[in-house]
C-alpha cells in the first residue's frame, strides 16, 4: 500500500510504494512545495491527498506516468459516489493537477497537461485541461471541477465550549501516564490557550513567543490593555502588535518564575531554550504538531484556528462596546466609528487587507453589542431616511409634471 511516512533529514512528509521505495517525482514535489513557503502541515495534508490519487491508480493497474484524461473522470466519480463533498472532491482533482504541471515544467513528465489552441493544433496531451481565463493567476484551468456553494460561515465557539475544552485538555494531562511537573504542564498549556483565545496567536506564533518578548509586569488595572509585538513565526515573517489584558502579562510572568524553570531544571538540565512554552523534550522547543494536538485532542471538533476565530470576535465586541460607551458619552448614540473598529481587528489579526470573516466579526458585534436604546436610535434613523426618500420621489414626480 502507498502511504506518506515523514523524512528524518527533512522531517517532511514523503511518499513510498508498498515495497518501501521512494516515490521519486512526488517526494520531490512535495519538498519544492515547502521551500516555496508551505509549513510541513500543509504538506502533509496535500501528500495525503496525492496519496490518495496513488492507491486510485494502482488499484487500476495503472502509474503515475499513464494516467489520462479519463482516469480523472472516474476518480472524481468515484470520490463523489462515496458521499464527499463537492469542494472534497475539487481538492482532490487539483492537486493531482498540480503536480503534473510541476512535474512537466521541471522535465520529469512530458506531454502529460495541456491544451490544444491554434498555435498547438495537433498536440496530444495524456490529460487535456482547459486553458486558464483571462488575467488568471492560475496557469491551467481544472476541466474536473464540480459546483460548490459559498460555504456558510462556520457557526462562532461560545465561550462555555471554550470552558469545556479547558476542562478536557486539563483533565487528559493529568492522566497521562508517567509524566513528571503535571501540575506545571497543565499551568503551561492553559497559559497557552489563554494567550491564544486573547491574543488571537496562531499556532507557530505560540510555539516561538519568547519570554525576551513579554512585556514587564505592571500594577495597575488587569483589564488594561497592553501592547505586545509578535515577530517570531508570523506569516510571512511580518511583526504584529498584538493587545492583551494586564492580567494575562502577570499570569504569564507567574508561570515564567515558577512552573517554566520547574520544567527547564526537571526535563532541561536546566538549559534555557528562550521560548516562553518549553516542551520536555530537549532543546525544550515546541512544535506546532503538538499545539494542534493538545487542541484537536480534546475531540470537541474545535481547531487551534477555531481559537483564533473566537479571540478576533471577542475583541470586535470589546471595540463595538468601547466606541458605544464613548457614543454615548458624547450624546451622539448613532456615532460609531466602524473603520476604527475595523482597522484595529485588521491590526490584531496581522490582516494585509480586510476580509470577509473579520467583517464577519464586526457585524456579529454590533448586534451583540446592540442594547435597546443603541436599536431604538437605528429605527429613528431609519424612519427619518423613509421621510427624505419619500420627499426626494415627490420632488422628482413634480419636476416630471
Amino acid at each position: 500500500m502507498i502511504d506518506v511516512v515523514t523524512a528524518e533529514s527533512s522531517k517532511l512528509p514523503v511518499l513510498i510504494d508498498a515495497d518501501g521505495a521512494l516515490l521519486y517525482e512526488p517526494t520531490r514535489w512535495l519538498l519544492s512545495l515547502n521551500q516555496r513557503g508551505k509549513k510541513a502541515k500543509q504538506v502533509r495534508k496535500i501528500a495525503y491527498t496525492l496519496r490518495s490519487w496513488c492507491i486510485f491508480l494502482s488499484s487500476q493497474g495503472i502509474g503515475l506516468e499513464e494516467a489520462v484524461t479519463g482516469d480523472f473522470r472516474k476518480y472524481r466519480d468515484k470520490l463523489k459516489s462515496e458521499g464527499n463533498q463537492n469542494d472534497s472532491v475539487n481538492q482532490h482533482t487539483q492537486i493531482p493537477l498540480d503536480f503534473y504541471w510541476w512535474a512537466q515544467d521541471k522535465g520529469l513528465y512530458r506531454r502529460m497537461a495541456g491544451w490544444r489552441d491554434f498555435e498547438r493544433p495537433t498536440q496530444d496531451f495524456q490529460i487535456q485541461v482547459d486553458r486558464p481565463v483571462k488575467k488568471s493567476r492560475k496557469e491551467f484551468k481544472n476541466p474536473f471541477l464540480l459546483k460548490t456553494h459559498n460555504k456558510p460561515l462556520s457557526p462562532m465557539l461560545e465561550a462555555d465550549k471554550v470552558k469545556r475544552l479547558r476542562i478536557e485538555i486539563s483533565k487528559r494531562t493529568r492522566r497521562a501516564k508517567g509524566v513528571k511537573d503535571v501540575e506545571a504542564l497543565d499551568a503551561r498549556n492553559q497559559l497557552m490557550l489563554n494567550w491564544m483565545t486573547e491574543a488571537a496567536l496562531r499556532e507557530e506564533e505560540v510555539a516561538q513567543l519568547l519570554v525576551s518578548g513579554i512585556p514587564a509586569r505592571k500594577s495597575g488595572n488587569p483589564a488594561k490593555l497592553v501592547p505586545v509585538v509578535i515577530d517570531k513565526g508570523t506569516k510571512f515573517d511580518k511583526p504584529r502588535t498584538v493587545k492583551v489584558r494586564e492580567q494575562l502579562i502577570a499570569d504569564t510572568h507567574d508561570f515564567i518564575e515558577m512552573e517554566r524553570e520547574d520544567l527547564i531544571d526537571d526535563h532541561l538540565s536546566g538549559k534555557d531554550p528562550g521560548v516562553l512554552f518549553v516542551s520536555t523534550g530537549e532543546p525544550g522547543l515546541m512544535s506546532t504538531d503538538n499545539i494542534y494536538k493538545m487542541v484537536t485532542g480534546a475531540a470537541m471538533d474545535i481547531t487551534p484556528h477555531d481559537l483564533r476565530g473566537y479571540s478576533l470576535y471577542n475583541y470586535a465586541i470589546s471595540l463595538y462596546s468601547i466606541e458605544r460607551l464613548l457614543a454615548k458619552e458624547s450624546g451622539d448614540k448613532r456615532r460609531i466609528d466602524r473603520s476604527l473598529i475595523e482597522m484595529k481587528l485588521k491590526r490584531q489579526a496581522g490582516h494585509e487587507s480586510l476580509d470577509t470573516t473579520l467583517k464577519n466579526y464586526v457585524d456579529l458585534a454590533e448586534v451583540v453589542t446592540a442594547t435597546e436604546e443603541n436599536v431604538e436610535a437605528l429605527d429613528q434613523e431609519i424612519s427619518q431616511l423613509e421621510i427624505r426618500l419619500a420627499l426626494l420621489k415627490e420632488m422628482k414626480a413634480g419636476k416630471a409634471d
